[in-house]
């Protein structure tokens, strides 16, 4: 299973030790690439959506003593019924 689907969810850790939220959710991790998600919906871009990814991933590696590769944030929007990613 963990091969066919290699993704953590909604993954929930604490950045207390690097001073940041007690609860950080990770939007999605695929371990077999060493990449990170952040899904931003109904959302524009902006600069400083950047960072998120970044503290995510700094917690993780710290948490879970795992290297994180790659950070990606994914913008899905829905108009007029039409998905744009």
């Amino acid at each position: 299973m963990a091969s066919a689907v290699p993704f953590l969810i909604e993954h929930k850790i604490s950045g207390q030790l690097l001073g940041l939220s007690g609860i950080l959710s990770l939007d999605c991790y695929d371990y077999l690439r060493a990449i990170m998600f952040d899904l931003k919906v109904a959302s524009e871009p902006q600069e400083w959506h950047r960072l998120a990814p970044v503290g995510y991933a700094l917690v993780f590696e710290s948490v879970h003593e795992v290297p994180v590769d790659v950070c990606c944030i994914v913008y899905l929007n829905i108009k007029n019924d039409e998905i744009t990613v």
